[in-house]
């Protein structure tokens, strides 16, 4: 199951779900969510996950918790945060725990392409 890599989302809205596995399907890349921390971990073991997806205006107690644990991995995935833009506090933070890219829902949209190609070009053995 390893083998396929995964986009891992964490949110507890659906409102881009469609639009990211739309955009992860032409390349085979698998979308899988978390709403919660468990979730997160039984999905991370069992999966290639290159890149982490999360949206701000999930409980903010579980996404900064995963960020720690991420950024404190060996194998760190992409990790990339969306948020409203007159979040300005929260978009911050995001930067601060040490997402690498923070975009406004705004700037994610038009960037989930070239994040999913990135995705897709990776050899499937790439954690990072």
């Amino acid at each position: 199951m390893r083998a396929t890599k995964t986009i891992l989302v964490i949110s507890q809205n659906l409102i881009f779900l469609p639009k990211i596995e739309n955009s992860a399907a032409s390349h085979e890349i698998r979308v899988r969510l978390a709403a919660t921390e468990s979730k997160f971990a039984e999905i991370y073991k069992l999966t290639v996950v290159p890149l982490v997806l999360i949206d701000l205006e999930g409980s903010r107690k579980t996404w900064t918790s995963i960020v720690e644990k991420l950024n404190a991995s060996t194998a760190k995935p992409r990790i990339v945060a969306y948020g409203p833009h007159s979040d300005v506090e929260t978009l911050n933070l995001a930067k601060i725990s040490g997402c690498d890219e923070v975009l406004t829902k705004g700037q994610f949209s038009n960037s989930l392409h070239r994040l999913v190609k990135t995705v897709a070009d990776l050899p499937i053995d790439s954690q990072a």
